[in-house]
């Protein structure tokens, strides 16, 4: 959890971040104020050291690609600054994650802050619930059963709380499935390379044979053609 401190901006950088913010909101279509930005900031500092460009990609992402309105983007900018700077592609990982897996709604992810947690948390706490029997996956229609606990109460809670709140598990217990799943991810990772090596291997046999089939047919062409030069001297003597 972040803590609210004072921190000084020059005055020049506070301007340029406004303008950024300002342009952000704009194309949101939502108004700008600079109490936002002075928020933003506080939780934030960081913010002044990333691009522009940067800035301005990661929220248009937020709302074309994860599908967030646009006044969810802006409480994602007030309340989750530090969310503008990280990369796409995580932010990416973490909502779909949330959403096809655990069936989360795009507010239920902005009320709880879900891309300032770890997203190695988000997946342990999950699946850790998952092989309880505490959590059960949503249907095809992204339906969850009433039983499962809401995203907030797996994402938000101290790991003391989830335990024994939601998990009725020990810290022990838990420190033991993490070791499991991450020999689990090991394992996994080292069969795809195995996979990724066989499928080389195959595409290396398969050239080579190629090659040497080609290599066996110039063999032919030349065999034949050095035959034919002395039978065509014999016909024209």
């Amino acid at each position: 959890m972040f803590h609210m401190y004072s921190y000084s901006v020059p005055d020049d950088e506070t301007m340029l971040l406004a303008i950024i913010f300002q342009t952000i909101f704009c194309s949101l279509r939502l108004s700008f104020h600079i109490g936002s930005l002075q928020a933003s900031l506080v939780r934030c500092p960081a913010l002044l050291s990333v691009p522009r460009s940067r800035l301005l990609a990661t929220a248009q992402f937020l709302k074309s690609r994860c599908q967030f309105t646009s006044q969810q983007v802006q409480k994602i900018l007030k309340t989750s600054p530090e969310t503008l700077t990280q990369d796409s592609s995580h932010l990416e990982d973490v909502f779909q994650y949330l959403y096809f897996r655990m069936g989360g709604k795009q507010e239920e992810i902005v009320s709880c802050q879900a891309f300032e947690t770890p997203f190695d948390e988000i997946r342990a706490r999950h699946q850790f619930l998952e092989r309880l029997g505490t959590f059960q996956p949503p249907n095809k229609y992204r339906t969850c059963p009433p039983t499962n606990p809401k995203v907030k109460e797996v994402i938000q809670l101290s790991e003391k709380d989830f335990l024994s709140r939601i998990a009725h598990s020990s810290a022990e217990e838990f420190t033991t499935f993490r070791k499991i799943l991450e020999r689990e991810e090991r394992e996994g990772e080292s069969h795809l390379e195995d996979t990724e090596d066989e499928l080389s291997s195959d595409e290396d046999d398969a050239k080579q044979d190629s090659d040497s089939g080609e290599d066996s047919e110039d063999e032919d062409y030349k065999e034949n053609v050095h035959d034919d030069k002395p039978n065509d001297y014999r016909k024209k003597k």
